[in-house]
């Protein structure tokens, strides 16, 4: 039975149109989501899929079903620029995504469901989505699976020159790049020579336009990008970065050649042929090299060979070292021309991939030399060296690293030698066999040049044959990484060599150098520095005097040396292994140590001389010493032992002890593991050192001790005390996380305190721990260790302890047992820690949500179980935990921050809630075990402001902070209810209500002048003055209680209800701000937040609210009757004109009073009067009302100026029946349902659209918004505004020619209607006064008052016409105010009389009739109906052509197809459409068949036209393939 009667119910509830249509909107006006911030609430969260037309919202909102739904089915898109560019955006950014690690299979979904959507749009919405160049959109969406789709064939889409040459100007995936490449290859029209030429020019540019931008972290990665693509040549740039001498003769040293030559395979002659087998050979032998490391020399050398390394200084030209080099590298010279064909081979040789690289000659390309140290990439740099385009400047080193790869050490052995020196005969040439032979200095002497050139090959010999018995007996990895390591110490150790003796060279010889040259000696110095710390070893050369001295002999001696070195290669070999064997061994001699100071003094001093008298006599070495040198200025060292202690005092005195240690402060880094090391060390502090002393210079070599200037004994004391301060912090700290209790009890003993700052605390821990070694220890192990450490800490009361000790403690072990079963057990006794300390670790914890630190002091401590004393039975004061007055102020006074500037809302997302409510639980229930009353009001005071915190947190719940409300209120625990707290209760309770505070007009104005406040401060008194709008002035926070907002009844449900608690927002933040000022200065400020206020329950789609509010707007316009403001924008006078009253059409349903009652005219400022004539012969009267006169007198209605916003709002969201009692509001304003109409017709909102239509006179004078606003092409959907004309009224659209003189009309029967208003206007000026008294007098002639007016009319019409009629006039050109209230009052009773009314008839009569007989001389009237066509068609803002610029492909087919053959495409449309970027119209156009509109092809004017305006196009010249 019941089941019956529920049926029975439903479908009656189903068949009531009205219960249906109530349900509905209930569901469409609900919020499903709560939304916690204020800004997310608006119409558009909820929207009928029917009413969903834009591409760009649903792809923002991923609504990519829907998408795919509309395609499949063929609805209507709206599909804009924009929205192509966020689609491939989207794509682009879900396949980085997807292709990631983390990726999930939603993300996989997505990309697959968007490439879907990408088919589905080019396959049935290409006319409509192919509006831009899909291509170089993809391409700057970087979105590789769009160009991969868009490449099929099927879319013959061509790729523009300027995608092209965008992808390369800016950071582009390869594969991108690839991509483009493909399609230019697939695509190619060898005919259409200018894209081809232009594809080319780009191709030569890339590298200059890869550095034409700014340069910033992509330009590298977009310069490795062009060399995985194209490789590059470059045969124009005619050498112009080599440095080498101009040659005396042209002919080369054939002879030599022939010997390098004869090296290699013997197949070498005189002519250009034996180019191809030298070639040959180098592959040969590249291949069967596996050594990484030779590989990264033969480049090397390759690119010295490409750099012609050679210095010829008679006029023989011997290319005797070139031969060299040609000989390692395998590659053959052209013996018959110069040796440019042989600069790429090695190139050429090495990368093996390069045939699959399109070869490109590159333009004229230079890179500056700082430039190309920016990048980082090795193998670009070694490119850019080898294509000869970075300039020469002389420039400094890179960053050189001991550490460095053999590749990359051989590239800055490169950099140096094309881009560091000035002269050749500086470059280094490092041989791996050969290390002295380090540069290629030619003499003056060729017969030595000769000789040394002969045992060089002789040499090159036996070492290609030891390389290839190496390589063929060796193939274990480690023996490689050896002879590596080997090759770079031995390469590190000649860069090093050769550029100081060089520089010491320049200084000995008095030359100047320049800038770059000393930054380079002091980079090799430093490089040096790391060299010795690595190897524990000096350069000894660098340090034999006698070696220097012969450095510096004439050249002619290097003849002699390189002779040597060659025949004496296998003994360098040698003594290298064994110093590499050895460095142990000379890590522990003194003079080792001596010697790498002086490295320092290379540094400072710029000598070898060494101005140190040191003596090595009977002198340790201590490996301490090293540390030292290896530190860096915030590095410490570990003392470890005190062997390491003794050796320092033993040698207090000696120079290396007072320099390095004591001068240099290094001292000041140690640490040490144990109290004992430490109290060792300082006891040798007191009694060895003086601190103070200010200089270290050596005594006499005989003493080895070092000369110590006086000081006081107080600066030694304080410098003592601070390397005190130091070593105990650092000690205690490595304790506590050690759990090392032993060393604790010592420092305790010594009543040490640590004590540092937060800065100085993060250094410190980050020391430490690279001191701790790291072990897996259990659960348990590491809380039996906390718990012993507690123990101890307990047992001395935590004595010693400072507001920094104790955040370590916590932090380091209390924090390891956070989520133990053990941590609630845990009780901490403060006995012995400062009650001063505890407060302020309370406040500061407080204050910043601290929550550990204050958990642990309040919950997990005994500070605040006092008991009175037994003695005296009361408290003990220093015990007990109190809040001075000035400490409580500090929590007073703390910001109370409720919204920003810009109207969001302050919530610290840093704060847990969760935490929150659970610390308060427990402060609530520790609250009940204090005695004291004292320590009571401090904790209660902590938990009201935690609370703050809680109530401001993001996540916070209804149901947590009613919880905790309860148990303030079971505690007896008071909550003063100030504007913070009711404001975060109406957050909490529901968004919506903090929107409407967010929503008043110049909330934020007292405090955002102050570029400090960022946030309005609940803890301040702006005290702005009553102009300026304060929140707190007007809100009153005892009546917004915590009972009154969130209090329920019985059934869980609110006592408050929503309704209630914003009426009285709005009557405390509105109306008790609107009441504090006087008349007339109010009306503004109730207009503007009257708006406010409609527009914000607009948005939050309380309907029923909004028209609430008309009572309260009627009641203000009621009580403003009979007075008369001035200029204020509240209430708006309007004149009975087009006013919805008497625009009610005849046939509408709403004229029925049976169904409701129209509005009666309301109050007016003028009223209705009559003239009335009498006679005195009899006693009949003659009446005239102002229906009689020609010119009825201005009648001003008092409305309501609702906001666009307001307007725009209610056309979204409201069905006909509320727009309907929204027009009946302001049923006697002018144009008001005109207004509504236009909105509804901009929102898209036809439903509306047709309500008023079928009631209301409606003058149609535009087909679409941009035709008379194509600046809002944007922000509104012209084709749907269109489609509903002409489908549904095309009978009132079919003459689109009229809708211009349409609002020619409107505007001359206003100009009627205002015309008296005009003329009092008019007669107001100083400068027609003359006319004014002419009026007036009743002697003038009636023909001099016409010719009066008619003038006056003239004039005033022209000032209509141009929109110049309402400009203000200037105060001086005005009559007195006292005779303007005279004028005012004589003219509208002149202008009633009969006189004046005929005069004005007759003026209106004879200028109509004036039109009139002009247009009957023209033409009949339906001939001036083809002209008005034939003119309209021409004209530039018809709806065609309107459309057709904009690109709008439908809405042309739509017009052409309800208006054929009555427009046509101009040639104004074609170059506006070009301008536009809109090709895709014209490409349609011009294949278009059909006979509804001129064909483009057929016109040879228009295809003229076409072909000259896309010709000189710098985009689209290069497409004019579709063009026959």
């Amino acid at each position: 039975m019941t089941s019956n009667y529920s049926e029975i119910l439903f479908w009656k509830i189903f068949h009531n149109k009205y219960l249906v249509d109530l349900i509905f909107k209930q569901i469409h006006c609900l919020e499903w989501i709560e939304y916690d911030d204020p800004q997310n609430i608006h119409p558009e969260n909820r929207k009928k899929f029917k009413d969903i037309h834009s591409l760009d919202w649903m792809i923002k909102k991923n609504l990519y079903q829907l998408i795919k739904c509309k395609l499949e089915s063929n609805d209507y898109i709206k599909i804009s620029k924009g929205s192509i560019t966020t689609l491939f955006s989207v794509l682009s950014k879900s396949r980085i995504e997807s292709s990631s690690s983390s990726s999930s299979a939603t993300t996989t979904t997505t990309t697959s469901i968007l490439k879907e959507i990408l088919i589905l749009l080019l396959k049935n919405k290409r006319i409509e989505f192919e509006i831009v160049d899909l291509i170089h959109v993809a391409t700057k969406c970087n979105c590789i699976d769009a160009l991969e789709i868009l490449g099929n064939q099927e879319y013959s889409l061509k790729v523009n020159p300027s995608t092209l040459e965008y992808a390369i100007a800016t950071y582009s995936d390869p594969q991108i790049l690839q991509i483009l490449l493909k399609f230019i290859n697939n695509n190619n029209d060898k005919n259409n020579n200018i894209y081809n030429m232009e594809i080319q020019r780009i191709k030569k540019n890339s590298i200059n336009l890869a550095l034409k931008s700014e340069i910033n972290e992509f330009t590298e990665k977009q310069l490795i990008s062009l060399f995985s693509v194209f490789d590059f040549k470059n045969y124009n740039n005619n050498n112009n970065n080599n440095n080498n001498n101009n040659n005396n003769n042209n002919d080369n040293n054939n002879n030599n050649n022939n010997n390098n030559n004869n090296n290699n395979n013997n197949n070498n002659n005189n002519n250009n042929n034996n180019n191809n087998n030298n070639n040959n050979n180098n592959n040969n032998n590249n291949n069967n090299n596996n050594n990484d490391y030779e590989q990264s020399l033969k480049k090397f050398k390759s690119s010295n060979n490409n750099n012609n390394n050679n210095n010829n200084n008679n006029n023989n030209n011997n290319n005797n070292n070139n031969n060299n080099n040609n000989n390692n590298n395998n590659n053959n010279n052209n013996n018959n021309n110069n040796n440019n064909n042989n600069n790429n081979n090695n190139n050429n040789n090495n990368n093996n991939n390069n045939n699959n690289k399109e070869i490109i000659e590159i333009n004229k390309t230079i890179i500056e030399y700082s430039t190309f140290l920016l990048f980082k990439d090795i193998e670009l740099k070694n490119k850019l060296i080898d294509l000869d385009i970075v300039l020469r400047e002389n420039g400094i080193l890179p960053d050189l690293s001991i550490n460095s790869t053999i590749d990359e050490f051989l590239l800055v052995l490169k950099i140096y030698n094309n881009y560091c020196i000035t002269n050749d005969n500086d470059k280094i040439i490092f041989n791996s066999d050969n290390n002295n032979n380090n540069n290629n200095n030619n003499n003056n002497n060729n017969n030595n040049n000769n000789n040394n050139n002969n045992n060089n090959n002789n040499n090159n010999n036996n070492n290609n044959n030891n390389n290839n018995d190496n390589n063929n007996n060796n193939n274990n990895d480690n023996n490689n990484n050896n002879n590596n390591d080997k090759s770079i110490k031995k390469l590190q150790k000649l860069f090093i060599k050769t550029i100081i003796m060089k520089s010491l060279s320049l200084n000995d010889c008095s030359t100047k150098s320049n800038k770059n040259h000393q930054i380079i000696y002091k980079q090799i110095i430093d490089f040096y520095l790391q060299y010795t710390l690595k190897y524990k070893k000096t350069i000894q050369e660098l340090h034999n005097h006698n070696n220097n001295n012969n450095n510096n002999n004439n050249n002619n001696n290097n003849n002699n040396n390189n002779n040597n070195n060659n025949n004496n290669n296998n003994n360098n070999n040698n003594n290298n292994n064994n110093n590499n064997n050895n460095n142990n061994n000379n890590s522990n001699n003194i003079g080792e140590f001596i010697e790498f100071f002086k490295i320092l003094e290379l540094k400072e001093n710029g000598s070898l001389e060494s101005k140190l008298s040191i003596d090595l006599e009977n002198w340790e070495w201590n490996p301490i010493l090293f540390e030292i040198l290896k530190k860096k200025d915030n590095d410490i060292i570990v003392i470890k032992e005190k062997s390491i202690l003794d050796w320092i005092s033993e040698n207090n005195d000696k120079w290396i002890v007072q320099s390095f240690l004591i001068e240099k402060n290094n001292i000041l880094s140690f640490r040490f593991e144990s109290v004992e090391l430490l109290s060792h060390f300082l006891n040798i502090c007191e009694s060895k050192f003086n601190f103070s002393s200010s200089s270290c210079s050596g005594g006499s070599s005989n003493s080895g001790s070092s000369g110590n200037s006086s000081s006081s004994s107080g600066s030694s004391t304080e410098k003592l005390k601070k390397i005190k301060k130091l070593l105990y912090n650092y000690i205690w700290y490595y304790s506590i996380i050690n759990f090392n209790i032993d060393n604790l009890k010592y420092l305790n003993s010594l009543g040490i305190i640590f004590e540092e700052e937060d800065s100085e605390i993060l250094v410190l821990k980050s020391l430490a721990k690279t001191e701790t070694t790291t072990t897996t220890e259990t659960t348990t192990t590491t809380e039996t260790k906390v718990l012993k450490l507690i123990e101890y800490f307990n047992e001395i009361g935590f004595k010693n302890f400072s507001k920094s000790s104790f955040k370590l403690f916590q932090n380091e072990i209390m924090n390891q047992i956070k989520n133990s079963k053990i941590y609630s057990t845990i009780k901490l006794n403060f006995e012995n820690m400062e009650v001063d300390i505890i407060k302020e670790l309370l406040i500061e914890s407080t204050l910043s949500v601290d929550l550990p630190i204050l958990e642990l002091i309040i919950i997990n401590s005994t500070i605040f179980d006092k008991k009175k004393e037994e003695t005296t039975n009361q408290m003990n004061p220093k015990k007990v935990i109190s809040f001075s007055n000035s400490e409580s102020d500090r929590f007073y006074d703390s910001p109370r921050w409720i919204f920003s500037k810009t109207k969001v809302i302050y919530q610290n997302e840093k704060s847990n809630a969760n935490e929150l409510h659970s610390i308060i639980i427990k402060l609530i229930e520790r609250l009940k075990s204090v005695t004291s009353i004292e320590s009571y009001q401090s904790l209660i005071l902590i938990i009201k402001f935690i609370f703050e915190k809680l109530i401001q947190s993001k996540k916070v719940t209804k149901e947590q902070v009613l919880e905790i409300h309860k148990l303030f209120q079971s505690n007896s625990i008071p909550i003063k209810h100030s504007l913070y707290h009711s404001f975060y209760y109406l957050q909490i309770r529901d968004t919506k209500f903090t929107k409407f505070i967010l929503s008043i007009p110049r909330i934020t104005v007292c405090f955002s002048n102050s570029s400090r406040e960022r946030y309005y401060n609940c803890s301040i008194e702006y005290q702005p003055c009553q102009a300026v709008y304060d929140i707190i002035d007007y809100f009153e926070a005892d009546k917004f209680t915590f009972d009154f907002i969130f209090a329920e009844n019985n059934s869980a449900d609110y006592i408050n209800s929503f309704d209630k608690i914003i009426k009285m927002l709005i009557s405390q933040l509105f109306f008790n701000y609107i009441n504090a000022f006087e008349f007339p200065y109010y009306l503004d400020e109730f207009h503007e937040f009257m708006n406010s206020t409609l527009e914000y329950l607009l948005l939050i789609k309380r309907i029923d609210l909004f028209f609430d509010q008309f009572e309260i707007i009627q009641n203000h316009i009621d009580n403003l009757y009979g007075k008369e403001p001035i200029a204020s924008t509240f209430p708006l006078k309007t004149y009975l004109y087009q006013v919805p009253a008497f625009s009610l059409l005849s046939t509408s349903k709403l004229r029925d009073e049976s169904i409701r009652k129209l509005p009666l005219m309301p109050l007016t400022e003028q009223q209705l009067t009559t003239t009335t004539t009498t006679t005195t012969t009899t006693t009949t009267t003659t009446t005239k009302t102002q229906q009689d006169l020609f010119i009825k007198p201005v009648v001003l209605i008092n409305s309501f100026d609702f906001s666009p916003k307001v307007i725009s709002l209610c056309c979204k969201i409201m069905n006909t029946n509320e727009i309907q009692r929204l027009i009946e509001f302001n049923f006697y304003q002018s144009a008001f349902h005109s207004a509504i109409f236009d909105e509804s017709i901009f929102k898209n909102n036809f439903e509306i659209s047709k309500f008023i239509l079928e009631n209301y006179e409606i003058t149609i004078s535009s087909l679409n918004t941009i035709t008379s606003a194509p600046q809002l092409f944007n922000n509104c959907d012209s084709y749907l505004e269109s489609k509903f004309f002409l489908e549904n009224y095309f009978e009132r659209v079919k003459k689109p020619f009229k809708f211009q003189s349409m609002v020619f009309n409107q505007s001359k029967e206003l100009f009627k209607v205002r015309f008296l208003e005009f003329l009092q206007s008019h007669f107001l000026k100083i400068k027609n006064q003359d006319n004014y008294e002419k009026l007036i007098n009743p002697s003038t002639p009636s023909d001099i008052k016409k010719l009066i007016l008619k003038e006056t009319y003239n004039f005033l019409l022209h000032q209509f016409e141009i929109d110049e009629i309402d400009s203000p006039t200037k105060e001086h050109e005005l009559i007195s105010i006292e005779k303007s209230k005279v004028q005012s009052s004589v003219l509208p009773k002149l202008f009633n009389q009969s006189e004046y009314q005929n005069l004005f008839k007759i003026i209106f009569n004879e200028d109509t009739l004036q039109k009139q007989q002009q247009q009957q001389q023209q033409q009949q009237q339906q001939d001036d109906d083809e002209e008005l066509k034939n003119q309209y068609i021409n004209d530039k803002n018809n709806i065609f052509i309107s459309a057709f610029v904009l690109g709008i492909v439908h809405l042309c087919n739509l017009i052409i197809s309800y208006y054929p053959n009555q427009f046509k495409i101009t040639k104004y449309s074609i170059t506006h459409a070009i301008e536009n970027n809109n090709i895709h119209i014209l490409k349609y156009f011009y294949n278009n068949n059909s006979n509804k509109i001129n064909n483009i092809k057929n016109d040879p004017i228009l295809l003229n036209h076409l072909k000259i305006s896309l010709s000189n196009d710098k985009f689209h010249k290069y497409d004019l393939d579709w063009i026959s």
